[in-house]
């Protein structure tokens, strides 16, 4: 399972592809090549509460470019870049996104929550799945047709006098609304970064 996702103001929009494998291919590569697309599943992430006013800050251009000649034509556009990193400042009112790629395609969503700010507003509705869920492991699991996307259990840690603290965070779910529940304490005098991670995407500009 595979894909990918595109930012579009206070929403990410992702396209998760079902690709398998022929049982006859010969090796690795060969198989990779093959590579045969069985289902895909368009689905949203949206910020309930954002602040509009966020501004955008692109780091790591990628070499590939793209072209897109679909539609209207007066949408259609060319040579457009992709980056590693996009960050989203002040989407919540003290609070930055930063996303970006890592190795085998895993993306890092680094919640910057600035000190003396609730992380509590920072609320993440789903759109277009078959349901979501926290797994027995403490991962949110969002349902799709085919299979499930799942975000790792949130990373969460304070940097106080030097030092890196971690803070024990988890997923909490209402309906298609997800959220952070902190098991441990805050100290409202530094800013609290928490990571939750997903695999695979790119950012286009």
């Amino acid at each position: 399972n595979i894909g990918d996702m595109m930012v579009k103001r206070d929403q990410i929009y992702f396209l998760s592809e079902n690709r398998t494998i022929p049982e006859n291919a010969a090796d690795e590569k060969e198989g990779k090549q093959g590579e045969e697309i069985r289902g895909a599943q368009k689905w949203g992430l949206f910020f309930d509460g954002y602040n509009p006013n966020f501004t955008t800050s692109k780091n790591n251009e990628l070499v590939t470019k793209y072209n897109y000649f679909l539609g209207d034509k007066s949408k259609w556009a060319s040579d457009v870049s992709a980056y590693g990193e996009l960050t989203l400042q002040n989407i919540y009112n003290g609070v930055d996104l930063r996303l970006y790629s890592q190795k085998e395609k895993h993306i890092e969503f680094d919640w910057i929550v600035k000190a003396g700010v609730d992380y509590r507003n920072i609320k993440m509705r789903f759109k277009g799945l078959e349901g979501l869920t926290v797994d027995e492991k403490g991962n949110l699991s969002a349902r799709m047709h085919f299979n499930d996307v799942k975000f790792d259990i949130p990373e969460a840690y304070q940097m106080i006098e030097g030092k890196r603290v971690p803070v024990k965070m988890a997923f909490k779910v209402n309906g298609n609304v997800a959220t952070f529940e902190a098991q441990s304490k805050v100290d409202s005098r530094y800013a609290l970064i928490i990571d939750p991670s997903l695999k695979w995407g790119a950012w286009f500009d």
